[in-house]
């Protein structure tokens, strides 16, 4: 009696072992390890040491049906009030992409287009702080990876994206396991289309979002032939009821890769940037491939606003991806 128990135990075990075995699992991520400083005016430069680093759990199926199953967790690599950065799963297929979970918008996922910036961060001038560059939909663009939904499809070179967060800042600290509703929806549409004519190749992109503080846009182009790019974007900001806040955005860059370096840089102008007026940012940067995985990267920043607050800004530091 207690074998033929164990046995059908055991057979009906058996199939869903066969299925796990199916699922394809890994940890990624990344670190980045170097020395920054700061010089602003009427303030003492300083030099320190940076250090950001995330843990990604990443898991995928391909089924016999078609459909590509995926799940993904990305983990600070050091104590902060949101541990846990996106975590999400999706299902795709020929009709597309549908994406459950803490991720970004579908603005930042799909449109961000027209923004150079061959060192990815830099330390800004005025508070010592690390920033993407200025322009990117990753900083501008609303509140990301709080609990949502997105879908997205490519045809051809065409990919395009809408995302549902129904209450920005609920995958948090605070974050449950409950389901979320409505409370500041935030809505997101984004596009980007990318070719080659003769020999150039280009990019168009853009989008919109909108929650209940903020309404943004983001349109950027991007040509690129010989191992050189250039790029330009227009960006605009406009909250309801918060004038200091409401600003454009607009900025040129370029940038050159050959072998192990990828060099170049940009300029940012920003009309009305939080109330300190008019704000201009220059950046150049360059990164050298040492080995598989690991590059190093340097970054400098100058800035100055109407606020008569200027200064320069800077880091070189290992960006290590695994």
């Amino acid at each position: 009696m207690f074998r033929r128990a164990f046995a059908c135990v055991i057979a009906a075990a058996a199939p869903s072992a066969a299925l796990a075995a199916d699922w394809e699992t890994g940890i990624s991520g990344f670190f980045n390890l170097g020395l920054a400083f700061a010089d602003r005016a009427g303030a003492k430069g300083d030099l320190g040491i940076f250090r950001d680093g995330e843990a990604h759990l990443n898991a995928r199926l391909a089924a016999d049906n078609g459909l590509v199953f995926r799940a993904r967790i990305e983990i600070e690599a050091h104590t902060t009030g949101d541990q846990i950065d996106e975590n999400w799963a999706s299902v795709s297929g020929p009709f597309g992409t549908l994406v459950i979970g803490g991720a970004d918008t579908a603005l930042n996922e799909h449109g961000g287009v027209g923004v150079v910036y061959p060192t990815g961060d830099y330390i800004n001038y005025y508070d010592a702080l690390v920033r993407s560059t200025p322009g990117s939909p990753g900083v501008f663009m609303g509140k990301d990876d709080s609990l949502g939904i997105r879908y997205f499809h490519t045809i051809g070179g065409l990919t395009a994206g809408a995302s549902w967060q129904p209450r920005v800042g609920a995958d948090g600290a605070a974050d449950s396991n409950d389901p979320v509703f409505a409370a500041n929806d935030q809505f997101a549409l984004g596009a980007s289309y990318r070719g080659e004519v003769s020999g150039v190749g280009f990019a168009l992109g853009g989008g919109w979002l909108r929650n209940d503080g903020e309404r943004q846009h983001h349109i950027g182009v991007e040509l690129s032939a010989g191992g050189y790019t250039v790029a330009g974007f227009y960006n605009r900001e406009d909250p309801d009821g918060a004038s200091p806040d409401d600003f454009a955005r607009y900025g040129i860059g370029a940038a050159y890769l050959t072998g192990p370096w990828h060099v170049g840089g940009g300029y940012t102008h920003t009309n009305g940037m939080n109330g300190m007026g008019d704000q201009a940012l220059l950046h150049v940067g360059a990164s050298y491939a040492l080995a598989p995985g690991v590059t190093a990267r340097a970054a400098v920043q100058y800035g100055e606003d109407d606020a008569n607050v200027d200064g320069v800004g800077g880091f070189a530091w290992l960006n290590l991806r695994f």
